[in-house]
């Protein structure tokens, strides 16, 4: 994956968190904002590594502040 198109899926990635957090998960809006995000997407499989980058980063964020 390139560093530009990294960029990019983690700027979509906090958009539509952010966009959640506000809405909510299971929500209509958040649905309709997933499929606005996904047609930004060029490669679904990246997009998809790219989320369960960001997951694990954010479970070990979690955990190292619980542990302090």
């Amino acid at each position: 994956m390139s560093i530009k198109r990294y960029r990019h899926y983690q700027r979509l990635y906090d958009e539509y968190q952010a966009f959640m957090l506000e809405h909510g998960a299971h929500s209509q809006a958040s649905e309709k904002k997933f499929l606005e995000i996904f047609k930004q997407i060029d490669n679904p499989n990246e997009w998809r590594r790219y989320q369960a980058y960001r997951e694990e980063k954010q479970r070990e964020e979690y955990k190292n502040e619980l542990y302090k």
